[in-house]
């Protein structure tokens, strides 16, 4: 039965969809059957893997429209559930119809779909949305980036938050770590910051850090992640090491 593992953060700009799609990248290239779930609904993992289907996509599956394994589609190495923007439509609908079974939706549409892969990653919107509450009660596992720039672990407690507030309705969710990314390594800020988080946070905060480089920017640009466009750059590396850190997790 394959592990759901969630990226999420309230604050944009903190690396989650690039996490998400260079995890399930770099999971894929260990040999793992993986499923990229776009819950966001701005899409841009849909986007950047050029994986739009206005016919076939996370949304029509919320609403009952077809099954999540009539909407998959491959993009190469792994599969993906893309998402369009219309997906806002949906959270608005199970907002407005909120019910118990409405913060369980994502759940029960994936349940069918586990045994087919070894992880499936959803990326999130950088929100507190119904959506976000509804990755998080389907996920045995929580990945939180934050961007090391000042100011920019805003949202990181509120996070944490909602994941010990949310355990007691999912007593399989864990908290994976929080991984720091675009670290500009040789700047003075950027020591100092991980410093701080890691003395706040402690054994929290995973022992990778995603370095910055135009490499990702780039590799989105030609829809690829960063581990297909340079696999020889340091943020590859350090998102091999994340996917090699994930499996260890799980199959040790």
């Amino acid at each position: 039965m394959g592990k759901v593992i969630s990226v999420f953060i309230r604050k944009g700009g903190s690396g989650k969809t690039t996490t998400a799609i260079n995890l399930a990248s770099g999971l894929a290239k260990q040999g793992k059957k993986v499923l990229l779930v776009d819950l966001d609904t701005q899409a841009n993992a849909t986007v950047v893997l050029k994986a739009i289907d206005d016919n076939k996509n996370i949304g029509k599956v919320l609403s009952d429209e077809m099954t999540a394994k009539e909407a998959i589609r491959n993009v190469g190495e792994f599969d993906i559930l893309p998402a369009t923007t219309d997906l806002v439509n949906n959270e608005q609908e199970l907002t407005i119809k909120v019910n118990p079974n409405s913060f369980y939706k994502v759940k029960s549409v994936l349940e069918p779909i586990k045994s087919l892969y070894d992880y499936i990653i959803i990326d999130t919107a950088p929100s507190q949305s119904i959506l976000v509450y509804n990755a998080i009660l389907a996920t045995d596992g929580a990945i939180i980036p934050v961007e090391i720039q000042t100011l920019a672990t805003k949202g990181l407690s509120q996070t944490l938050e909602l994941v010990d507030s949310v355990q007691p309705q999912n007593p399989t969710l864990e908290l994976i770590g929080i991984l720091p990314t675009k670290v500009q390594a040789r700047t003075n800020l950027a020591v100092v910051l991980t410093n701080d988080l890691k003395s706040r946070y402690k054994d929290k905060v995973l022992p990778i850090s995603v370095p910055f480089t135009v490499k990702v920017p780039e590799g989105q640009l030609a829809g690829k992640s960063v581990l297909d466009y340079d696999p020889t750059c340091d943020a590859s590396k350090a998102y091999e090491a994340l996917a090699q850190h994930v499996i260890n997790y799980y199959e040790r």
